[in-house]
C-alpha cells in the first residue's frame, strides 16, 4: 500500500452532509488559513488488477481548533487501471488530492 499525506490552506471548510450544512469552520474572520492534512492512501489488488484507495482530511491549524481524530472529509477511490474514474464520501475532493495523485502517476482527469 503506497500512502501520502499533503498538507494545504483555505479560509474555510464546510462540512455538509444529504439533509444540509452540518458545520462551518472558519479562523477568525476568516483572516486566517486554516490548515488541513489529507492522509491518501492507494494499493494495488492482485486478484482483481485494480487500484484502491481512500482519503481522509484533518484539521490541523489553529490548534485551537483541532481536536484528535477531527476530520472533515473522508471518501473511497475508484479506479479503472490508473485511472480516476470516481470518488465517494463527499461532494467534491479537494484540488490538492487530484494533484497529488497526477504526481504519483494516476490519471485524475475523469474527475475533475
Amino acid at each position: 500500500m503506497s500512502e501520502y499525506t499533503i498538507q494545504f490552506k483555505r479560509k474555510r471548510i464546510t462540512e455538509a452532509n444529504s439533509f444540509g450544512t452540518t458545520r462551518v469552520l472558519a479562523s477568525w474572520k476568516e483572516k486566517e488559513d486554516l490548515l488541513l492534512e489529507a492522509n491518501v492512501k492507494v494499493e494495488y489488488n492482485k486478484e482483481d488488477k485494480e487500484y484502491h484507495g481512500y482519503w481522509e482530511c484533518y484539521l490541523v491549524e489553529p490548534k485551537e481548533m483541532a481536536q484528535v481524530d477531527d476530520w472533515f472529509a473522508t471518501g473511497n477511490l475508484f479506479f479503472e487501471k490508473k485511472n480516476l474514474v470516481d470518488f465517494d464520501g463527499e461532494f467534491s475532493i479537494a484540488d490538492e488530492i487530484l494533484d497529488l495523485l497526477d504526481k504519483k502517476g494516476f490519471n485524475t482527469s475523469d474527475v475533475r
